[in-house]
């Protein structure tokens, strides 16, 4: 909520804050760590002026000692003006909705995006190591849990995550499109560091990437799904319009080191593990 409200700023940010004078000459106390100025005080922490003895040392501080560049002064009780009275009257309840809707869904996000992670690293585990699918058929493996812990998840948040993907991926054995999608092909990456022309160019990594005939594939796993609420094909439409420019960049920076050398044109897709579902961007398809 804090970011948010600091990045909406257009012109200037100003924040103020309380602060008592600390136990040393000219110190601050800290503010409590899970206060906003406490997010941020250590990195502010330097440039704000040295406390004042009283409000009259205040009143004589110089001003250019208080104009300094960068510099964080502070306020004279006395300048600060008074609350309009419009702000001492009786005022209606505000709607905080949309913020309640908004701290949610920033609640929701670490999760997802560890979810995400769990994923991508499970889905690797199995492409790279072909006798873990036999983990399919038994409870969830210990070691996956480990695995999600060792990308500082807490051993809860691990241990949730790696029974909720070990069902999915037990669901998707019978997918055609899965099964094709973790087969050994020919040249077959996970995790895709793609290849650089210099020191300079943007580090791209896909999730999945093999030649399968004339062609070669680079696939994003995505391991959102849309809520009870939406339509399924409004939200992989959306995914696919969120992510296209991505898997675009992907695929000229593949294009360049690959073409024609291995394969005769290049496809670009998404795979949902958990809707189950391929979708093809044919509009990003590439013939050398």
């Amino acid at each position: 909520m804090f970011y948010v409200a600091c990045t909406r700023a257009k012109k200037r940010l100003y924040l103020s804050a309380a602060l008592k004078p600390g136990d040393d000459e000219g110190s601050w106390s800290a503010p409590p760590a899970t206060s906003f100025l406490g997010q941020i005080y250590d990195s502010i922490s330097a440039s704000i002026l040295p406390a004042p003895h009283s409000i009259d040392v205040a009143h004589q501080a110089s001003a250019s000692e208080n104009r300094r560049s960068g510099a964080i002064k502070a306020l004279d009780p006395a300048s600060i003006p008074p609350l309009p009275a419009l702000l001492e009257q009786d005022t209606p309840t505000p709607d905080n909705s949309e913020y309640a809707l908004l701290e949610d869904w920033l609640q929701r996000q670490p999760l997802a995006r560890a979810r995400g992670t769990a994923m991508h690293r499970i889905l690797q585990l199995l492409g790279e190591h072909p006798k873990q699918w036999a983990q399919l058929a038994q409870p969830c493996p210990p070691t996956w849990t480990l695995l999600l812990q060792s990308m500082n998840l807490a051993r809860h948040t691990a241990s949730t995550l790696a029974k909720e993907i070990h069902t999915v991926l037990k669901q998707l054995q019978d997918d055609s499109a899965f099964k094709w999608l973790m087969h050994a092909h020919e040249e077959s990456q996970f995790e895709w560091r793609l290849p650089i022309s210099d020191a300079n160019s943007e580090v791209l990594i896909a999730d999945r990437s093999f030649i399968d005939g004339d062609t070669r594939w680079i696939i994003d796993f995505k391991s959102s799904a849309p809520s009870p609420d939406q339509d399924v094909e409004q939200f992989v439409h959306a995914e696919c319009e969120q992510y296209r420019t991505q898997l675009a960049r992907y695929a000229r920076r593949v294009a360049k080191f690959d073409q024609g050398k291995t394969a005769s044109r290049l496809r670009c897709a998404l795979y949902f593990p958990f809707l189950a579902r391929l979708e093809t961007l044919e509009d990003l398809t590439i013939a050398y």
